[in-house]
């Protein structure tokens, strides 16, 4: 669980440094320069594949633990100090866990899924003599349009820094 733990935490931290490109820049030159060395980079092709594996690995394990967790005691306790003992992610990393997979789930639908699969949806831009895909503009557009989003991805954000905080 935890050299799974450790990739996806490894990749979580590219990815925000790569997102927070969406702040710094309002033109889109910065984000978009970095999605495309992303999305052109050989060593993340080859790193791209193993990340799903990674979070395959991470789920199926999780849901192991928990039930060899509920073997180990079948009869709850008759007195529970939950405070005490440990924090509330801890006691809730599988429902927490299976929030933050759904909003993955979304997030994938939104971005990845567009940008990898859906070209045409896309406009393109010149960035330093380079056609590139717009997707800073995908990006920026469905957050400036949907206030339902904003707030999802804020809560997202608040339950993986829980699921983090104890898994690290």
């Amino acid at each position: 669980m935890g050299v799974t733990g450790l990739f996806l935490v490894m990749f979580v931290a590219v990815h925000l440094t790569i997102n927070l490109f969406l702040i710094f820049d309002d033109n889109g030159v910065l984000f978009n320069s970095a999605a495309y060395f992303m999305s052109t980079n050989r060593v993340v092709k080859i790193i791209e594949p193993l990340l799903g594996l990674g979070f395959f690995i991470h789920i199926m394990w999780s849901f192991f633990i928990e039930y060899k967790n509920y073997k180990a005691r079948p009869v709850a306790y008759n007195k529970r100090i939950s405070g005490e003992t440990s924090s509330w992610a801890s006691r809730n990393m599988l429902i927490i866990g299976l929030l933050v997979l759904v909003f993955l789930v979304i997030h994938l639908i939104n971005f990845f899924w567009v940008i990898k699969f859906n070209h045409e949806a896309l406009q393109k831009v010149n960035i330093g003599g380079i056609e590139m895909e717009d997707s800073y503009t995908l990006i920026a557009n469905l957050f400036k349009s949907s206030i339902a989003y904003d707030i999802l991805y804020i809560l997202a954000g608040i339950l993986l820094g829980l699921h983090l905080s104890h898994g690290f």
